[in-house]
């Protein structure tokens, strides 16, 4: 449903575009928000500032410097953006005003009661790859199962531990609870954390089959270690491709051997590529993710040379992922003690834009060819 109106106190512009699964409503070229089917804001511009916002109720300020806001900050923006709602919604004719019915009905306090709940449910949810930002996430597990990699700070704060069946069970009741009708617009199940492999393999398929039960038609994701190959065998592999296991996203980072050490990976680049070729055995799609600005100028030539050449080697095509992902650096890791006091280990944006742009050239001429994706993988812009 497409519906246009003016409205007579202002004489702005309005049009509600209502979809199967959200509501996108755009006021005289000023604000465009976008909500789920229980009201709740997903996105938008609003005045000129773009903003995305997490179900844990952070509110992402994007433009030339990215920010979450403060939590009383994030409540104050928000309450003003659904205060220009009802505005809208008081002015709109019947249709309109049905419409927006769902998000009149929500709110701020509401939000951050969600917020509460989702907290206590995830404690939170670190990162996904960029196509999988809508899935449903499932967690299979807490942590990470090796949580030492240099650079990387997203699990340190979780124990790694394997969830019961039991627990499973309950965790999908308790998520679909509170996601509601927006369940509609998840079109995947991610298995989370970042070892749902580690589940044992009919443990992980009893979980599958409760996850489909109660979200039906779904296809699976989900993130694995170097490792995987070490501790899988193809057949088990492809009992969980037949219960819907589609994609699998390891963190290669890079396939220069000296930079890959640095960083502390907790296997082999020849585990990196044995993992690769099983879960291609399995009938598996592949995603690989390749860090930018990694080891700085002192490794450009050699990270970017022998991260193409390395991939290019690989079984790789369509459907499968390649994501090229700008690396933060947090202060107090391991990864900035080493870069630390040695400017050649260091990467301006500029540099970072530079190696961007040579390995995208040098990876679609080989792998785009097969029908490989590459795609941008920006940490700094996840909220869940």
């Amino acid at each position: 449903m497409i519906c246009e109106f003016t409205l007579p106190q202002t004489r702005e512009r309005v049009m509600l575009i209502q979809q199967e699964r959200c509501l996108v409503l755009l006021v005289d070229g000023r604000c465009a928000l976008a909500f789920d089917a229980e009201g709740r804001v997903l996105c938008g511009v609003r005045n000129g500032v773009q903003f995305k916002r997490g179900m844990s109720n952070n509110l992402l300020r994007l433009g030339e410097r990215r920010e979450i806001l403060p939590p009383e900050e994030a409540s104050g923006e928000l309450a003003l953006l659904y205060e220009e709602v009802r505005r809208v919604a008081d002015q709109a004719p019947p249709a309109a005003r049905r419409a927006l019915e769902a998000v009149t009905r929500c709110g701020v306090r509401r939000l951050e009661e969600e917020a509460r709940h989702f907290k206590a449910l995830y404690g939170q949810v670190p990162v996904l790859p960029p196509d999988q930002v809508q899935a449903l996430y499932l967690q299979a597990t807490v942590g990470c199962s090796t949580n030492r990699c240099s650079f990387c700070t997203l699990y340190r704060d979780r124990r790694f531990r394997v969830r019961t069946i039991a627990e499973f069970e309950q965790h999908v009741r308790q998520v679909l609870e509170l996601v509601g009708r927006d369940v509609e617009r998840r079109t995947s199940i991610f298995l989370g954390d970042a070892g749902a492999l580690m589940v044992p393999a009919d443990e992980l398929a009893v979980m599958m089959r409760l996850a489909r039960a109660a979200v039906p038609g779904r296809p699976f994701s989900c993130f694995a270690s170097a490792g995987l190959g070490r501790r899988r065998e193809a057949h088990e592999l492809r009992e969980l491709r037949d219960l819907g296991l589609d994609r699998v996203t390891i963190g290669l980072e890079t396939a220069h051997r000296p930079l890959y050490d640095s960083l502390r990976k907790p296997h082999e680049l020849e585990d990196a590529e044995r993992t690769v070729r099983l879960l291609k055995d399995a009938g598996l799609h592949v995603g690989l993710t390749v860090l930018l600005g990694v080891g700085g100028q002192e490794s450009h030539s050699a990270h970017v040379n022998d991260t193409a050449r390395f991939l290019d080697a690989l079984p790789l095509g369509p459907g499968d992922w390649v994501y090229l992902s700008p690396l933060h650096v947090e202060p107090n890791t391991e990864y900035a003690a080493w870069a630390r006091g040695r400017p050649a280990r260091q990467f301006s944006i500029e540099q970072l834009q530079i190696q961007k742009a040579v390995l995208q050239c040098r990876l679609r001429a080989s792998l785009g060819e097969r029908g490989v994706r590459i795609t941008s993988y920006d940490i700094s812009r996840f909220v869940y």
